[in-house]
């Protein structure tokens, strides 16, 4: 594909050491009409470990997102470097660019390519990512999951409006948040609900969560930074490792209904597939999403 690439200054926060910005240009077919992605890398002295791609929702611009003190803090602590993603479409695609196959994630590949040549030193090509989503972003998260499975840490898809189906084998190892809203379109409900389901049929390690507000993130992240620092320490094993280790995938079996823990932490068995259970990776992560969790009330209607 073809690049357009400038530095942007954008105001910065204390630890952030390095912005960059790229375009990527559309090709003929591609779902998208504008893809603009926007890298952040804390502490000049080390290199990083990961990426942290954030998705905002429909047509929005990402490039406010790497200045959030939230994704800032929690990159600096963990070692990653942030890539925020702007994607606009016209009536004319005919793909959502949430369906990654279709040219997003091509465009996202690209960019890392093109940035990893401007900053070396981070070996940006190589790194596994680990992605968030909040509405069509979040439909773009699991589009990723389904595009480049095997390098993705794992996602977090919150209230997404419709999510297509696009999934490879590889794609129900990769551990997954679904979030979906009380106060939120009952399709929107529905079709994060069916997600979660069909995927957990399948066995992949996911859970779902509601909470009890509409089509906003809500207090989502304090479960989310937590379930995302759980998979980096378990998939990277405190290194600077660039290879997705799922070997090392533990956690939890949640009872929805009953918000209640099934046995111990133990490695991931895909065989496990109750639609009823969830997956976590850890007690600690089950607390929180316990605290913040309503979607036990949709199994006592």
């Amino acid at each position: 594909m073809d690049t357009e690439q400038s530095d942007k200054k954008l105001s910065r926060s204390p630890i952030q050491a390095k912005i960059s910005s790229i375009d990527i240009k559309p090709r003929a077919n591609d779902n998208f009409s504008v893809a603009s992605f926007h890298l952040s890398i804390p502490k000049q002295e080390r290199t990083a470990r990961y990426i942290l791609v954030l998705a905002p929702g429909f047509n929005q611009d990402g490039s406010k997102l790497i200045n959030q003190k939230v994704w800032l803090d929690f990159a600096n602590e963990t070692g990653g470097a942030i890539m925020a993603c702007t994607f606009k479409m016209t009536k004319q695609q005919v793909h959502h660019y949430a369906t990654a196959r279709h040219g997003s994630g091509n465009a996202l590949e690209s960019a890392i390519e093109n940035l990893d040549r401007k900053f070396p030193e981070h070996s940006l090509k190589n790194l596994p990512l680990l992605v968030y989503g909040f509405s069509a972003g979040g439909q773009f998260a699991y589009g990723l999951s389904c595009h480049i499975p095997k390098r993705m840490l794992g996602f977090v898809a919150a209230k997404g409006g419709y999510y297509f189906p696009e999934t490879v084998r590889e794609t129900y190892r990769v551990p997954g948040l679904v979030i979906s809203g009380i106060e939120d379109l009952e399709r929107r409900r529905m079709a994060i609900r069916e997600l979660f389901e069909s995927h957990r049929s399948k066995g992949a390690p996911w859970c779902w969560m509601e909470d009890q507000t509409g089509h906003i993130p809500g207090n989502t992240l304090s479960v989310v930074l937590p379930f995302f620092q759980e998979l980096i320490e378990m998939q990277l094993g405190g290194q600077s490792s660039r290879v997705v280790d799922r070997s090392k995938l533990s956690g939890i079996l949640v009872n929805l209904p009953t918000k209640t823990v099934l046995g111990e932490s133990k490695p991931f068995d895909g065989r496990a597939r109750n639609q009823r259970q969830g997956w976590l990776p850890s007690k600690k992560v089950f607390d929180l999403w316990s605290s913040e969790d309503v979607g036990n009330l949709k199994y006592k209607k």
